[in-house]
């Protein structure tokens, strides 16, 4: 495959960086909504439910839980940036503009708290799950998604010591903690929650596919900053495009519990 075959041809800036961020974000609902929405449809989501997604960003699942609440239901949906999402608001969709590490929820109490790769870039990721705790309703569910990486599982060494360069760069520049996923199910029984589950799910990386170019986006993230030199940008492109790459490094995990 040839940079001309990619979505994207990678390694040039063809996006204004709001554009290059939806494109990020909405190739992470194509490439994880489908195992969000099982898992969410295992907790046992359904009609009436009271539901808080934090950190929606493009609002993906939005329409599926609306669909599974009805009209009985109600959808909050929260994010720093609502730009990506304003359009769902309405019916029993609420968009709200929010920072959940430096304030309180939305006001009411929630069936479900969900929150998919938020909570790991946040310094002070321990008390917004307590904070989160108090806003949900008796045996309310709360169920967090978080990926970790293992940067020694990538089949191929430089790239994998290019993502050990990355995290150390995202623990730098946002206060992310990359393995906490690691910890599941710990940070839900801590604050006391029951009936706490997790599972872990490995997700495999192969070279030119859309899944590829959401890594290639992440990656480029710090790179703009300067925090990847640029000839590791270049070799980490050219592995993402080779549909022999395969990597196995990232791992999503979830954890849930009942109030």
């Amino acid at each position: 495959m040839t940079a001309e075959d990619a979505v994207v041809p990678w390694g040039q800036e063809l996006f204004i960086p709001s554009e290059r961020e939806q494109r990020r974000l909405h190739l992470l609902a194509e490439v994880f909504d489908p195992h969000s929405i099982a898992l969410l449809d295992r907790i046992g989501l359904s009609s009436g439910w009271h539901c808080l997604e934090v950190g929606a960003g493009t609002g993906s699942l939005l329409p599926t839980m609306a669909a599974r609440v009805g009209a009985a239901g109600r959808v909050v949906a929260t994010d720093l940036d609502t730009r990506f999402m304003d359009h769902h608001h309405g019916g029993v969709v609420e968009v709200v503009r929010h920072d959940v590490q430096g304030e309180e929820p939305p006001a009411g109490r929630f069936d479900l708290i969900h929150a998919r790769l938020v909570l790991e870039h946040l310094p002070d990721r321990q008390r917004v799950v307590e904070r989160l705790l108090a806003s949900l309703s008796p045996d309310g569910v709360l169920c967090v998604e978080a990926t970790s990486w293992v940067p020694a599982a990538a089949v191929v060494g430089d790239y994998g010591r290019a993502l050990a360069s990355l995290m150390a760069a995202g623990h730098r520049l946002l206060g992310s903690d990359l393995s906490w996923a690691r910890t599941f199910p710990l940070p839900l029984q801590r604050v006391g929650l029951t009936k706490v589950e997790a599972e872990g799910r490995t997700v495999v990386v192969r070279g030119g596919t859309p899944h590829a170019e959401l890594m290639y986006l992440t990656f480029a993230q710090p790179a703009s900053a300067g925090l990847l030199p640029d000839v590791a940008m270049a070799q980490i492109g050219a592995l993402l495009l080779d549909p022999t790459f395969v990597d196995h490094s990232a791992t999503m995990t979830a954890a849930w519990g009942w109030a």
